[in-house]
């Protein structure tokens, strides 16, 4: 435990509720009952210092410094608790994973929206830069939605070109071939008054 008096830590303790319905591995939450920032965690002022987390102050006074690049990880997912023993210093990424975001919640399925297991064989990793995992992807349903697009694409292109075959054989002819063109479409019509 650092150096902390007496003084201070009634100061702190003033602001804390033991919690009657939040536990974690059987201790309950010690919940800030004072200032809380947007983020919901508790804030502390010590020694004319700025505002910092309470339960940052508490982890330094308790457990020791937080190592560089760490973060504290609040266990029992309680954000305005200030038990020590909730909390526990670990990456940003695995701070992230651990907790209810969509990115947590994608990097803890074990199957694709259509059922499919997320094996080495069935899945595609894309990664950042960095070689972090940015996202996964079922063979599967990758296959089946390529293969649906392609078939679109060319049920659109066949009908496309249908429509459009006059226009784009006019757009590539000479002066010529047009004249031409136009010499054998004057003499149908003609034919087709004459028969009338």
């Amino acid at each position: 435990m650092s150096h902390v008096s007496t003084k201070d830590l009634i100061r702190f303790f003033a602001k804390v509720e033991v919690s009657k319905t939040s536990f974690y591995n059987g201790s309950p939450c010690w919940e800030w009952a004072a200032c809380l920032n947007r983020g919901g965690y508790g804030q502390f002022k010590y020694k004319r210092e700025t505002s910092l987390a309470a339960h940052r102050r508490i982890y330094q006074w308790f457990v020791g410094t937080i190592p560089d690049g760490l973060e504290l990880d609040h266990l029992c997912r309680v954000r305005h608790c200030v038990n020590p023993a909730h909390l526990e210093a670990v990456t940003h990424r695995e701070n992230g994973l651990r907790g209810q975001s969509p990115v947590a919640l994608a990097a803890q399925q074990t199957h694709c929206a259509n059922g499919h297991p997320f094996t080495p064989e069935n899945t595609y990793i894309f990664r950042k830069a960095s070689g972090e995992i940015r996202q996964r992807a079922c063979k599967i349903c990758t296959r089946a939605y390529r293969a649906k697009s392609a078939a679109r694409r060319r049920a659109y292109s066949k009908e496309y070109w249908a429509a459009n075959r006059e226009r784009f054989l006019l757009a590539n002819l000479t002066d010529e071939q047009r004249a031409h063109r136009r010499n054998i479409k004057a003499k149908s019509k003609a034919k087709g008054r004459k028969a009338a």
